[in-house]
C-alpha cells in the first residue's frame, strides 16, 4: 500500500464570497483572510469614527472577537474519532483557503503540518496549497489523497495537482462539474472508504 498524505479540508466550515472591490484595491486581500475582515470593518466603520487610533483599537477588537468565534465551533459527527483513527495510519495535513488554526481548535497532534492561503500567497484551486503539501510531506502526487468537500477549490485543484482524491459531499449535492465525479463520502463514521481508494 502507499504511503498516503491525507490532506482534511472539510472538518470544519468556512464559506463565503471575497467582496471584489477590496481585493482589486490589494491583491494580498485575496489570499489573506484576516486582512481583508480587518478591511471590511474598516469601510462600515470609518464613516462613523473619524478618530484613527479608536478605529484602529476598534477593528482589532473587532477582529480578535470573531477569530475567537471562528474557533468556537462543532466538528462534525465521526470527524474527531476519524482523525485520531486516520492519524496512527496516514500523515494528515490540513489545506486550508480559510484562517481556522489547528492549534486553536486543539486537533494539531493530528496533523504533520497545515497550509493556508495566508502561507502560499494563494487559494486553492491554484497550486500553492497542493504543491506546499508535497515539498512538506516529501512525496509523489501519486501518493496523496486529498479529501475536501468543494468541487473546484479542492477536487479540481487536488485534481489538476496529480492527486487522488475524496470528496466529502455532507449534504449529498449533486455533482456540476465537467471532470469525472470522484470518490465520496457523506460522514466521518465512514472514514474506511480511504482503506480502499
Amino acid at each position: 500500500m502507499l504511503p498516503f498524505l491525507t490532506i482534511l479540508s472539510s472538518v470544519f466550515i468556512f464559506s463565503g464570497r471575497l467582496p471584489l472591490h477590496f481585493v482589486s484595491k490589494d491583491p494580498s486581500l485575496d489570499w489573506d483572510i484576516g486582512k481583508l475582515r480587518k478591511e471590511i470593518y474598516r469601510s462600515k466603520l470609518e464613516p462613523h469614527i473619524p478618530d484613527a487610533i479608536e478605529l484602529d483599537s476598534i477593528i482589532e477588537d473587532s477582529f480578535n472577537f470573531h477569530f475567537e468565534k471562528r474557533h468556537d465551533l462543532t466538528f462534525y459527527d465521526g470527524a474527531l474519532e476519524a482523525l485520531e483513527y486516520l492519524s496512527t495510519k496516514y500523515h494528515l495535513g490540513v489545506l486550508t483557503n480559510g484562517n481556522a488554526d489547528i492549534n486553536k481548535l486543539e486537533i494539531d497532534k493530528y496533523f504533520k503540518f497545515s497550509i493556508s492561503s495566508k502561507d502560499v500567497k494563494s487559494n486553492k484551486p491554484s497550486s500553492g496549497h497542493f504543491d506546499e503539501a508535497l515539498r512538506l510531506s516529501n512525496l509523489q502526487p501519486s501518493e496523496v489523497l486529498h479529501i475536501g468537500d468543494h468541487q473546484v477549490n479542492d477536487m479540481k485543484g487536488a485534481l489538476k495537482a496529480g492527486f487522488n482524491t475524496l470528496w466529502f459531499n455532507k449534504n449529498d449535492d449533486e455533482w456540476v462539474q465537467n471532470f469525472p465525479e470522484p470518490a465520496s463520502i457523506s460522514d466521518w463514521y465512514n472514514h474506511q472508504i480511504i482503506e480502499n481508494i
